[in-house]
């Protein structure tokens, strides 16, 4: 890249409004995600920028009353445009195949997950069952004591 060029590029990197002089040309904004307040040539707008704040891409804003068409002026200026896009693209598709990725990873944990859901629920239908049966053999062993009872208390008293 020539030094003619890298000096527009540069030229459309967003500033801390703190940092540079505000031409009358700059759009002035604030970044959505850490509020920085930012300036950057109004050839920027529309562009997908790292904000020197937070490093997130932000997407420049643009100034209501104008269309994107009114800044693609001459042919170094769509070059600009068309490299930055190119930029967010390879961007883009790096993020879309990490998120891919993750959906992935998160795919497996949720069949993982749903695995050991049914592990459990199979585990509470047997504890359920072994209960249920122990409810019996209490229910059983509390009628012969009953019964036991009876028999002793009869023993104990008989009937005149």
């Amino acid at each position: 890249m020539n030094d003619e060029r890298r000096e527009t590029l540069d030229n459309l990197a967003p500033q801390q409004t703190g940092e540079a002089d505000i031409r009358p040309t700059d759009i002035v904004f604030d970044c959505p995600h850490c509020g920085k307040n930012l300036c950057i040539d109004y050839h920027g707008a529309g562009l997908m920028v790292p904000c020197p704040g937070c490093s997130r891409r932000i997407q420049v804003p643009i100034p209501e009353g104008m269309d994107i068409a009114d800044f693609d002026s001459t042919e170094e200026e769509l070059r600009v445009r068309l490299i930055h896009m190119r930029e967010a693209l390879i961007e883009a598709q790096t993020r879309l195949a990490e998120q891919q990725q993750e959906l992935v990873a998160l795919r497996e944990r949720v069949q993982q997950a749903d695995q050991r859901l049914q592990n459990y629920r199979d585990r509470l239908r047997s504890i359920h069952e072994e209960c249920a049966r122990m409810k019996r053999d209490v229910m059983g062993m509390a009628g012969g004591l009953d019964r036991m009872v009876k028999i002793s208390e009869e023993a104990i008293h008989p009937a005149p």
